[in-house]
Formats: structure tokens, sequence, C-alpha cells
């Protein structure tokens, strides 16, 4: 083969990689976000209680009709600028 039909031959692969490839940018992906933070809100009649240095979180109603609410917080800056998030499990 000549050099011409040879580098005819590599750009059209080239372009055929791209093509099969290209779509594929758009594909889905999966970030797994851990908690940097949490704590756990005591139902208080100041609404102030609160244990965020403990071992433990907590989360519903006691054997006393009192709520605990626990809260998260996540590092969101592995999320891709505007990434679009449709499940959260």
């Amino acid at each position: 083969m000549s050099r011409y039909l040879i580098y005819i031959f590599r750009q059209s692969l080239v372009v055929i990689g791209m093509i099969i490839l290209l779509p594929l940018a758009g594909v889905a992906q999966t970030v797994t976000l851990n908690p940097v933070k949490d704590n756990t809100l005591y139902d208080s009649p100041s609404g102030a209680l609160s244990n965020g240095a403990g071992i433990h979180l907590f989360a519903g109603t006691t054997n006393n009709s009192l709520r605990r609410r626990a809260v998260l917080a996540f590092n969101v800056s592995q999320i891709p600028a505007g990434s679009t998030i449709t499940v959260s499990a």
C-alpha cells in the first residue's frame, strides 16, 4: 500500500473511533459520598440540644415519645459542576 492509503486508513480509524467513543462521554457516573460531619438533634423545649461529638447517631422516636433527628454533612466537591443528580440512595 502506498503511504497515502496508509495515512487515509489511519485517519479513518481515528474518525471511526471518535464516532464510537464520543457518545460515551455523556454516560452517567456513580459517585459515593461519605459524611464528613454528623450530629444528633434532640427534641427539647429550647431546641438547642444536640450532640455532634458522640460516637452514636440517633434518628427516630424514643420510648418517651421524644424525637431524635440525625443530620449529615457531605463534601460535594467530587460532583462535577453542572451535574444533574437523578438518584440518591
